[in-house]
């Protein structure tokens, strides 16, 4: 999924939203996985079912940094 978020414009400190650092995404968490499994998110492509499975999965066990 980095190349389909960690791209210029996206969130990688050039848009006023940035997940660069795992605090911030962490804070985000519940955002990113509403955007993430409503579609919003990416905004360029999509992701396959595991990779929206791994993000939720992750956000719903507390989004630890392991």
């Amino acid at each position: 999924s980095d190349l389909k978020c960690n791209i210029s414009g996206c969130h990688n400190n050039v848009s006023a939203v940035s997940y660069s650092t795992y605090t911030a995404a962490q804070s985000a968490a519940s955002l990113i996985k509403s955007s993430v499994v409503s579609g919003s998110m990416p905004r360029n492509g999509s992701l396959t079912a595991t990779q929206k499975s791994i993000i939720t999965c992750w956000v719903d066990n507390g989004a630890k940094n392991n």
